[in-house]
């Protein structure tokens, strides 16, 4: 387990490094399809939220504005944050 845990930590962090020195400032322009127009952000508000973040309060609503992220860094955020996605790269 504690091999486990080393192995995870060294990951995260090099991922945490690469990010940070490649994409850096430029996280917008690359990581941002575009912005929710009040018409876009009211439609999205008329469908029911599987999902709630808990940063949010319970208060799940799309504002105009709001920013719209890239699938493939949406894929990045989550195999980061979802420890299972790891052990099913590194230990199949």
């Amino acid at each position: 387990m504690l091999r486990f845990l080393k192995h995870v930590l060294i990951m995260l962090a090099v991922l945490w490094v690469g990010i940070s020195f490649f994409i850096g400032g430029k996280f917008d322009a690359i990581c941002i399809e575009g912005r929710l127009s009040n018409e876009q952000a009211h439609a999205i508000n008329l469908l029911p939220w599987d999902k709630c973040p808990k940063y949010r309060h319970g208060e799940c609503a799309a504002a105009a504005n709001d920013r719209v992220l890239v699938g493939e860094c949406s894929e990045l955020f989550k195999t980061v944050w979802d420890p299972s996605r790891w052990i099913n790269i590194w230990w199949p």
